[in-house]
């Protein structure tokens, strides 16, 4: 017998030696009690009690002093039509005023001449401005001034007549003119033929100013 063979019969019961050995090991270590170690040095942990925070204490409010003027009474504008009014505070009446000074002149004789001509007396005459007069509308356009003429240079004037109670100009003014030749031509034809119908106030020839424009034109 080698000793190959003697070891390989041995085997089983080794093994099963084995398995049970480990076995009972390993139960053993499951079944006993687990043991906690103590803190080596309890003394260190310590303990205090935390104050507690007192609140702020609230803002305090200021005291503004009161005023001891009474306040401004409120300003109510008065109506400008006073609707407490009712239709049976107002009165009406049918009856014509009469003149307390007396009846007019004239009144219950059978016409209102009277009244017409105290109507005339009252109202200011109508006043009716100078015209020209249509019949002597060819006159009006003054001769061309013969410097200006022969330059060929055209224009304008506007000039102011004080027509008389005759219908002719007794003053001749140049308000305006583009060449002092266009407004001593205007005076001197508006003096020498112009004529108008005179202005009238009521029924009386009275003076009165009139202006009137010129125009210089080379046809």
């Amino acid at each position: 017998m080698s000793y190959a063979d003697n070891t390989n019969r041995q085997n089983p019961m080794s093994m099963f030696a084995a398995i049970a050995l480990n076995g009972a090991i390993i139960t053993a270590v499951i079944l006993s009690p687990m043991v906690a170690n103590p803190p080596k040095d309890p003394g260190r942990t310590t303990t205090f009690d935390v104050p507690k925070k007192t609140p702020p204490p609230p803002d305090k409010l200021i005291d503004k002093p009161v005023d001891p003027r009474p306040f401004d009474p409120i300003f109510t504008p008065k109506p400008f039509i006073d609707y407490t009014k009712t239709d049976d505070d107002i009165t009406t009446t049918n009856d014509e005023p009469r003149d307390a000074a007396g009846p007019i002149e004239g009144e219950g004789k059978g016409g209102s001449g009277g009244v017409e001509q105290q109507a005339e007396q009252l109202l200011p005459p109508i006043f009716t401005k100078a015209k020209r007069d249509m019949r002597f509308a060819a006159a009006f356009q003054p001769n061309y001034p013969p410097s200006l003429l022969v330059r060929e240079i055209e224009g304008s004037a506007t000039i102011r007549v004080l027509v008389g109670t005759d219908g002719r100009v007794r003053e001749a003014i140049v308000v305006s003119a583009t060449h002092p030749d266009f407004g001593k031509a205007a005076v001197r034809q508006a003096l020498n033929a112009w004529r108008f119908k005179p202005a009238t106030r009521g029924q009386d020839a009275v003076e009165d100013w009139v202006t009137i424009p010129i125009t210089f034109e080379i046809t």
